[in-house]
């Protein structure tokens, strides 16, 4: 679907073009590259790529703006050019988006918008700040792409990873979202600064979460619960109306109304 521009400047926010295009996601006709690069100036033993921010990799959290969007990912390394890595994986989708493996800020709204805007253009391609949208029948005849238009649209959302430092920003950044997104959905989080969230928890609303906390892996707590200062939770279930206090767990099960004493242990044998 496209957006006429007159209409496009209209808009106060991108939630208002989200909420425009959801009826018919722009992103339906859309293969998505992902140029996997291996930044060595991190000093890393594995991949950059690889590296964990908030139980989430740096190529996990890229990935994740993508939405239901077929994805192909490709080694990719300085000498190569967008044509020669790419082409041969072309599939029958109208657009191609393609985009770098170290750009975990990359968010599902921004990925909307700049595919919308290409389309509203009726661009054959867009450069981005770290990535491309094409037109696929252009990509496949293109024999020169330094000419292709770029656009600032939403660059911040492009942040790459080259260092530990834009590492520790790009952490930062992340570690706020999780923590918006939970208080958003009725989570009462007494302290950002000492509270640390993984991607994949799960809390429902009702939930206080005091200072000094760790939530980690795949954990969940439910409504009505209470985690007190100095619990560190790694892949446990915490049921309704739960007071934990002082408590290290992993692989956990609390029943609903457990109450636990200060510093109490529960290191369950992960089956």
């Amino acid at each position: 679907m496209q957006i006429k521009e007159t209409e496009l400047n209209l808009f106060d926010s991108v939630e208002s073009l989200i909420e425009k295009i959801q009826a018919q996601p722009v992103d339906s006709d859309v293969l998505v590259v992902v140029l996997k690069t291996d930044n060595k100036t991190m000093g890393l033993k594995q991949k950059s790529y690889d590296t964990k921010i908030w139980g989430k990799s740096i190529l996990e959290w890229t990935k994740s703006a993508f939405g239901d969007c077929p994805i192909v990912e490709i080694d990719a390394d300085r000498n190569s050019t967008i044509q020669s890595l790419v082409v041969p994986h072309l599939q029958n989708k109208k657009w191609t988006a393609i985009f770098y493996s170290d750009t975990p800020l990359l968010s599902r709204k921004t990925f909307l918008s700049v595919l919308d805007y290409a389309q509203t253009k009726c661009l054959d391609a867009l450069k981005l700040e770290r990535g491309y949208i094409f037109n696929t029948e252009f990509l496949k005849a293109a024999q020169n792409l330094s000419g292709t238009p770029k656009t600032d649209l939403f660059a911040e959302d492009f942040f790459a990873i080259f260092n530990m430092l834009q590492l520790q920003e790009a952490s930062k950044v992340l570690k706020s979202r999780i923590l918006n997104y939970h208080k958003q959905n009725g989570v009462h989080i007494l302290d950002d600064n000492t509270t640390f969230v993984d991607a994949d928890v799960e809390i429902e609303s009702d939930v206080t979460i005091f200072p000094n906390t760790v939530l980690e892996g795949t954990t969940i707590v439910k409504s009505g619960s209470q985690i007190l200062p100095f619990c560190h939770l790694k892949n446990c279930t915490v049921e309704k109306n739960c007071v934990l206090h002082a408590t290290v767990a992993e692989n956990h099960a609390f029943k609903e109304g457990t109450k636990t004493k200060p510093f109490e242990t529960f290191l369950e044998v992960e089956k």
